[in-house]
């Protein structure tokens, strides 16, 4: 029989998904229809899904519960009245709520049928976990129900707390932590399983009293494309340094700043011919004139081949001081055989420590690993034998077999909403 699996998130995956966590759950998609689950998506009716709808796979069906509802009088004034709360939900402890997409699951007859006939419902992200006790209360008992967790709020928060240098503003993300510490406890109470992309989220999220057994790890799919064979492969090169990052997020846009204030001077002092490139679509307009007054930095926005980028380049520096989760462009980077400098966050949760070239909080020790990346041999070499010892974990048959392991099969578990545990 097969499966049915309805997957709620609040973006749609596509091929040129500009983020990591969109292609995350583009893999996800495709593993499970691979397996031959049936899938389909339910998403907010946000400007961005919108756009994006025509862009899914042809085979995933995707529906804005918004758009399908019945407008009768009563509906539509819930509606109105939903769509003036979106200001006071941006002001809120969970400023992504979208009370449209919250009033429509609750209204819709059809959204209503799919839950309560889906075999598995899949939340995707952290703001959709938020809403299981809702979406179990209209699903009923018999979906299985699975959150997959990108980031750790907690520990966003407990982050952001000690990134803040205003006093006020780092009390608040600590009260924020707190909060979210003690939510993140209460959703998995609903939830048949907890999904983390790490050993060190799922460490996380126990910490936090999740039971152990309700907690399940994804190593995230990375696939290295072959070159293509009608062209040469792209030339070495050993001047360029690469920042990769979705520069829509505050953590990527303060990785990129800080690599170009802080450490790109003391590389240009010693190795005055290097060439950095700041790759990520959604790039600020401080982050754009920073970069148009330094010496040898190229604003390179979205590109579409990425793995070029990565055979080409000397060093990859994964700079971030702040954010929470696994860092997919880290395991590329390794995955991809390119010498690695990056912080302690930037580390987290991808590998031993033994892969990286530098791992520092320090702006001139990671300076000095970037040097040593495009002036040492030794170090590419180095980082050829570290992307064959992680490179099966992230591989496409470990990947495959567990999302056919955790969507497909059907482990025992007690009653959803149980809070004995």
């Amino acid at each position: 029989m097969t499966s049915r699996i309805l997957q709620i998130a609040p973006s749609v995956p596509h091929a040129a998904v500009p983020h990591a966590g969109g292609r995350f759950q583009l893999q996800v998609v495709q593993a499970q229809q691979e397996a031959g689950a049936h899938v389909m998506l339910l998403v907010p009716s946000y400007p961005a899904t919108r756009r994006d709808i025509p862009r899914a796979p042809e085979w995933l069906r995707v529906v804005d519960p918004e758009r399908g509802l019945e407008h009768g009088v009563v509906v539509s004034l819930l509606l109105r009245a939903s769509h003036r709360l979106l200001a006071l939900a941006a002001r809120s402890p969970l400023p992504w709520l979208h009370p449209p997409f919250i009033a429509s699951l609750l209204l819709s007859s059809r959204v209503r049928r799919l839950l309560r006939g889906a075999d598995v419902i899949d939340l995707q992200w952290y703001e959709m976990v938020t809403l299981a006790p809702l979406i179990r209360a209209i699903a009923g008992r018999r979906p299985r129900l699975i959150g997959t967790f990108h980031d750790v709020m907690s520990q966003r928060m407990s982050r952001r707390a000690e990134f803040e240098s205003a006093p006020e503003e780092s009390r608040r993300f600590q009260r924020l932590a707190q909060q979210h510490r003690r939510l993140e406890k209460f959703l998995a109470r609903w939830l048949d399983t907890c999904l983390v992309l790490s050993s060190k989220d799922a460490d996380l999220l126990i910490d936090s009293g999740i039971p152990p057994y309700k907690v399940q790890v994804v190593n995230p799919l990375v696939q290295v494309p072959a070159p293509a064979t009608d062209t040469p492969p792209p030339s070495p090169r050993t001047d360029k340094v690469l920042v990769v990052g979705f520069l829509m997020r505050h953590e990527n846009i303060d990785a990129a700043q800080w690599v170009i204030s802080e450490m790109w001077p003391t590389v240009l002092a010693a190795v005055p011919g290097a060439e950095l490139h700041v790759i990520g679509d959604e790039a600020p307009d401080r982050l754009n004139d920073l970069a148009k007054n330094a010496p040898r930095v190229v604003m390179r926005g979205y590109v579409d081949d990425l793995w070029t980028e990565y055979r080409q380049a000397a060093c990859n520096v994964v700079a971030l001081r702040d954010g929470a989760g696994v860092k997919f462009k880290t395991i590329e980077s390794i995955i991809a055989g390119v010498p690695t400098v990056a912080t302690p966050i930037g580390a987290e949760g991808v590998a031993d420590p033994s892969s990286f070239v530098t791992i520092s909080e320090d702006p001139a020790e990671l300076a000095q690993g970037i040097i040593a990346a495009l002036t040492d041999p030794r170090e590419a070499e180095h980082a050829r034998d570290s992307a064959r010892r992680i490179t099966d974990r992230h591989g496409a048959t470990a990947f495959s077999r567990t999302i056919r392991r955790i969507y497909l099969g059907d482990p025992a578990r007690p009653a959803p909403g149980d809070t004995s545990s």
